[in-house]
C-alpha cells in the first residue's frame, strides 16, 4: 500500500458508498480510537483471564491500512475495491496449559464491495470473488448505498487466527495426563 497520498485517521465501521470519490484511491491508517476497531481488539482479548479485556487495551493492539478506490462499471454500477493489511497484537488463553499469553496476526486480503442487487445476477451466482485490475478480489455485497467493513474485516481476523493457541508446546500439562498410569 503507497503512502504517496494522504492518509485519514478515520473511518466508520459502515461505509457510505455514496460519499466516496470516483476513482480517486483513499488511504486510511486507523487503530483503537476508532471504535470498532477498538470493538474488535477487545473481542480479541475476550478469551484471557487475567484481567478485562479492557483492561489488556493497554498491552495489546490492532492497527488497520485501508486502500479504497470507488469504481463504475456498466454492467455492476458503482462498487469499491479495498485493500487491507491489518496488524494485531491481542492476549488470549493457551489451549495446553490454559495460561494468558500473547498471539499476533498479520493479514493482507482485499475485497470488492458490489451493490447487492447484483447478487442475483447469473455473472454473481455462486461466485466468491472477482478479477479486477488484473487482481482477485473476495466478493461481498453492499446493501441501500452501505458496505459492512467492520464486519468483514471481523470475518477475516477470525478466519485466519490462531484457533488452537499454545504458550509452550514442552510444557507438562497442569493435570498431569501420563498415560503410563492408565494402563492395567
Amino acid at each position: 500500500m503507497t503512502n504517496a497520498t494522504k492518509q485519514e485517521n478515520v473511518l466508520a465501521g459502515k461505509i457510505n458508498i455514496i460519499k466516496i470519490p470516483l476513482n480517486t484511491p483513499k488511504y486510511y491508517k486507523l487503530g483503537i480510537d476508532q471504535d470498532w476497531v477498538k470493538a474488535l481488539l477487545v473481542e480479541l482479548n475476550e478469551k484471557a483471564e487475567d484481567k478485562s479485556p479492557e483492561e489488556f487495551l493497554k498491552e495489546t493492539q490492532l492497527e488497520i491500512a485501508i486502500e479504497m478506490t470507488k469504481m463504475f462499471k456498466k454492467e455492476y454500477g458503482e462498487y469499491l475495491l479495498i485493500k487491507v493489511d491489518l496488524y494485531t497484537e491481542y492476549t488470549t488463553q493457551c489451549i495446553r496449559t490454559l495460561e494468558d499469553m500473547k498471539e499476533s496476526l498479520e493479514l493482507a486480503f482485499q475485497f470488492c464491495l458490489v451493490d447487492k442487487k447484483m447478487e442475483d445476477e447469473e455473472e454473481f451466482t455462486e461466485r466468491l470473488d472477482i478479477f479486477e485490475k488484473d487482481e482477485m478480489y473476495d466478493l461481498y455485497f453492499y446493501e441501500k448505498g452501505f458496505g459492512e467493513l467492520a464486519e468483514i474485516i471481523h470475518e477475516q481476523i477470525y478466519l485466519n487466527i490462531n484457533q488452537y493457541p499454545i504458550k509452550d508446546a514442552e510444557t507438562p500439562l497442569a493435570w498431569g495426563n501420563d498415560s503410563s498410569e492408565t494402563k492395567q
